[in-house]
């Protein structure tokens, strides 16, 4: 792929394109708990909180389609927050029951915060009072004594629906109003680019548009640059310093992201076998790794998985496709990097995902194929829904589980919600309108839960729906997740204890006489699990 042709062009801007959209999502990121507690009286316990309110925003945002608008702030989404926000709901209690039911938080704590949210002296007094009442009687924990959580959350019922539409309105045009700096700081940021790399260069114009993509030719820099370290087996993907310095942007964000070889073979392995010219009988072949592989470098083993698929191959091919995948892989842990937010380790928690040996144990007894909650970076089976369309796609990604209306045509699929009360909800909608029109149709189509054992609503409705075949509990700290960082982590760290109950439950449009659930099955699932 030569450095002028029009697809490096685009390729070129669609990284810098990325930038700006991380550069302006931090600036919501920024403002968000100002915002919330300018209009509730109390910050959000935690960053997750911003993470909850933007996996709500993108389940509940109307997908417009069109993956590659890259003029939008989150390309395939007209952004809408959720009416009544569950998430946001959420985080206000969070405020005053995180560590309330173990006993961490103090009676003046939760009394401060209380202050600051009801706004009503009367309510704070007789809260008091309940609570001396409470201690008087020798109660362990007087917050979480009979009548004082009834009380008090009726209060905050109350409150919450004077100050919460207000709250959701900010947000909803900090959103639109972002929306528009993004498509204005695109438009300098290239017009800055085309000046810095090209000045000589004058701007093109067709049909009386200015065209960046046709100003900037064979001065063009590598972009993305890949390196490795073979005594860490990590690689790096990072811009091209000559493209960083072009940038303002650029230069004040990390541009580089190291995650492990093994990894980095599993992204090239599903970028190269779903790329769009290769046949179905190509996409099929075996391109796993011998273990003598596994001491290659990365371009060696991306070389085999080439030879495997392709047999004798057109080497200046392979390295285009490599040139695409390099720029994918970046743009794909930039936006979740953006998302979860930019320090390490950040929002790892979303990104959990249920041991091998389960996934494993779903395909071989009820032929599971498919996850609804998923990114490449953690995706077990080589089809998923995950949250962006335009940087997921090319990994095998099906787009959002809330746009993808094939269930309906039966099948049996893993569904691993992030653990969001404003997600799930939507979720379980979702799930039993499928689930009603397969039944409907004659259907064969069955849903396998990984939720948290949490006394919500939506989690609640799927024990009382007639779809239920089983469920069980695995109490808190015995099993164990894949950590959201996997991809970044050494096989030792690979696995985390779980530190919430966790819920699994199976869902079928088959009546449970027609095949009952072996007893020694679900023993085996709950095996799989262990440490």
């Amino acid at each position: 792929m030569e450095p002028g042709c029009p697809e490096r062009v685009s390729l070129t801007v669609d990284l810098l394109r990325e930038c700006v959209r991380q550069d302006v999502l931090s600036r919501l990121r920024k403002s968000f708990p100002t915002t919330f507690k300018t209009h509730l009286g109390i910050p959000p316990v935690s960053p997750e909180s911003f993470n909850a309110f933007m996996f709500e925003v993108l389940a509940h945002s109307s997908v417009i389609g069109g993956s590659d608008r890259n003029e939008e702030l989150l390309p395939g989404y007209e952004l809408t927050v959720a009416d009544g926000s569950p998430s946001l709901r959420n985080a206000v209690w969070q405020v005053f029951f995180r560590g309330v039911q173990s006993g961490n938080k103090s009676v003046d704590a939760f009394l401060a915060a209380a202050n600051g949210f009801l706004q009503d002296e009367g309510h704070i007094k007789e809260l008091r009072t309940m609570i001396d009442r409470a201690r008087q009687s020798d109660a362990a924990n007087p917050l979480v004594c009979d009548g004082i959580q009834e009380r008090f959350m009726a209060w905050v019922n109350e409150r919450l629906a004077v100050c919460l539409p207000s709250l959701l309105s900010v947000l909803q045009e900090e959103l639109t109003q972002l929306q528009g700096s993004f498509r204005e700081l695109c438009e300098s940021s290239l017009a800055m680019m085309d000046q810095s790399i090209l000045p000589a260069t004058k701007r093109r114009r067709t049909d009386g548009e200015t065209s960046h993509a046709a100003d900037i030719s064979d001065a063009l820099p590598g972009c993305v640059v890949v390196s490795e370290d073979g005594g860490k087996k990590t690689v790096c993907f990072s811009l091209d310093p000559a493209l960083t310095a072009a940038s303002s942007v650029m230069r004040r964000m990390n541009t580089a992201h190291e995650i492990r070889r093994g990894h980095a073979v599993k992204l090239w392995r599903r970028y190269f076998t779903s790329d769009a010219s290769r046949s179905a009988h190509r996409a099929t072949r075996d391109v796993s790794l011998d273990e003598d592989d596994t001491d290659a470098s990365f371009a060696d083993l991306q070389g085999v998985i080439c030879r495997r698929v392709d047999g004798p191959h057109n080497a200046e091919a392979i390295d285009a496709c490599r040139i695409r995948f390099n720029h994918a892989v970046w743009i794909l842990l930039h936006r979740y990097q953006t998302l979860f937010g930019p320090r390490s380790g950040e929002g790892s928690g979303w990104q959990l995902a249920a041991p091998s040996a389960v996934h494993d144990m779903l395909r071989e007894v009820f032929d599971v194929h498919h996850e609804c909650f998923a990114s490449p970076l953690n995706a077990h089976h080589s089809t998923f829904n995950s949250l962006f369309p335009d940087v997921d796609r090319p990994f095998g990604s099906r787009g959002s589980f809330f746009a993808d209306e094939s269930f309906s045509g039966g099948g049996a699929y893993e569904v691993g919600p992030p653990y969001d009360v404003g997600v799930m909800e939507r979720m379980v909608e979702k799930l039993l309108s499928h689930l009603s029109t397969a039944k409907e149709s004659g259907v064969s189509l069955s849903f396998y839960l990984v939720l948290p054992d949490w006394d919500v609503s939506s989690i609640n409705r799927l024990f009382n729906c007639p779809f239920h075949q089983w469920s069980f509990t695995l109490p808190k700290r015995h099993h164990r997740y894949c950590s959201g960082l996997q991809h970044q982590r050494k096989n030792k760290h690979q696995y985390v204890l779980c530190e919430t109950p966790t819920l699994m439950m199976g869902l079928e449009t088959r009546p449970t006489t027609d095949r009952p659930v072996d007893p020694d099955v679900l023993k085996s699932l709950i095996k799989a699990w262990m440490p």
